[in-house]
């Protein structure tokens, strides 16, 4: 007979269940993200509701500096509402979705430790692994029966749009990156999902967001591997230099920098022209 101990309690296999399910629905169709938020408000409040009940310690948000600055955000937006200029439903509406940062600290609620992180980060990396395959096999020309992007700009996009997709594939290629270290899979194979992430997005799709996200998330990963007295040329120089070179060395890139650059010049015009009426 076993001992107690050693027998896996419901609410910790609950849990597990949970974050898992919750970190790979990100990957998935916008019906499966928006039942995944509502589980994430209900599961992670009667979890705080039984700890509080219970006297249970809490110290993750003790911890972290995450709790306090998604508080000021969301603060600083909803003290914005007395001086915007947008209609009060408008408004309201930015709050809420904005309100969705949330969603971070029950994460942090549901989350109590490395290896629950862990857990989490490893079925969020094999939905996107899924994603990033299927979005790949597009570009090869095979067809998907589970694609539901359709739309202007949607041929490698496998679900969403192609803005949501460029954005978090940016963000997983850092996540891939950085994983290389916790011996999740080898390292060299977290190079190449992070390298099929990033050409995905700054060679593949439209979003002129992604490329900012991109490169941001490439400027960071190049200024932290670098010594320190050369950390701020690296931030610098990064960008500039991937620019460069994919202004060169793709003519589909070229257009697209080049309709920014237009497009805010459109919009600096504009903007000058309202100011002097």
């Amino acid at each position: 007979m076993s001992s107690p101990l050693l027998q896996p309690r419901p609410v910790w296999s609950i849990r597990l269940i949970l974050i898992g399910l919750l970190a790979i629905t990100a990957s998935l169709p916008m019906a499966w993200i928006s039942l995944a938020k509502v589980l994430l408000f209900v599961s992670s409040g009667v979890y705080l509701i039984a700890g509080h009940y219970n006297k249970r310690a809490d110290t993750a948000f003790d911890r972290l500096w995450t709790a306090p600055v998604v508080l000021a955000i969301l603060i600083a937006f909803s003290l914005s509402l007395l001086w915007t200029d947008a209609s009060l439903e408008t408004g309201l509406l930015a709050f809420v979705k904005h309100g969705k940062l949330l969603e971070i600290l029950l994460l942090v609620s549901l989350i109590r430790t490395v290896h629950e992180a862990r857990i989490g980060m490893t079925a969020f990396a094999i939905g996107q692994i899924f994603l990033l395959l299927s979005s790949w096999l597009l570009v090869m020309g095979i067809p998907l029966p589970w694609v539901t992007a359709h739309g202007m700009g949607s041929e490698y996009v496998v679900f969403s749009s192609y803005l949501d997709q460029s954005i978090i594939f940016a963000t997983t290629a850092a996540i891939f990156w950085h994983l290389r270290s916790e011996h999740l899979w080898r390292r060299w194979l977290g190079g190449l999902l992070a390298a099929a992430a990033l050409i995905n997005v700054l060679l593949l799709l439209e979003a002129r967001t992604g490329y900012a996200v991109a490169l941001t998330i490439l400027s960071l990963s190049v200024m932290w591997a670098m010594p320190k007295r050369l950390r701020f040329a690296a931030l610098i120089s990064t960008p500039i230099l991937v620019l460069f070179a994919l202004y060169l060395g793709s003519p589909q890139v070229h257009d697209r920098l080049s309709k920014i650059i237009h497009e805010s010049q459109t919009y600096a015009t504009q903007d000058e022209i309202d100011n002097a009426r």
